[in-house]
């Protein structure tokens, strides 16, 4: 009898290790929001920057974020897939945002297979549109730590 007790609080205390640790399957990015490409024609009117943090846990992604700087009201922000990094892709899930030229954004989502897939291909990122820029006021790409950045020497 006392060594079932003595199995059953180590396996109570493995069980209990194993859950307050996070997973191995964890991820976090540090997303930068920055102005979407623009012509001269509309310098005037996309402004602003922000930031997300966004993680990933099985197949549930959290993102948490804030802009500012925005010359009109922020009206609506989506997480995209393009079919590259740095390539225009359509909205797969809406963003939770506050209406202002600074605010929040935020939002929490099972993502498919389909979709995980294209996280781990950097082909995932968040998009804020405002008034002045309904297709898009700043973006900016979940980056997973396998894709390697190019970066001008």
């Amino acid at each position: 009898m006392k060594l079932e007790r003595a199995l059953a609080v180590v396996m109570l205390a493995i069980v209990a290790i194993a859950f307050a640790r996070p997973s191995a399957a964890d991820e976090s990015f540090d997303v930068r929001l920055s102005p979407a490409p623009r012509d001269a024609a509309m310098r005037a009117s996309i402004e602003g920057r922000g930031t997300a943090h966004v993680t990933l846990r099985g197949d549930r992604l959290t993102i948490e974020g804030s802009f500012e700087g925005f010359t009109t009201p922020a009206t609506h922000a989506e997480l995209r897939q393009g079919p590259a990094v740095a390539m225009r892709g359509p909205a797969i899930h809406t963003l939770t945002v506050s209406t202002g030229t600074n605010g929040t954004l935020s939002g929490e989502f099972t993502l498919s297979a389909e979709e995980l897939a294209a996280l781990n291909a950097a082909q995932l990122y968040i998009q804020v549109a405002s008034e002045s820029a309904p297709d898009g006021n700043v973006w900016g790409w979940l980056l997973p730590a396998t894709v390697p950045i190019v970066r001008d020497r």
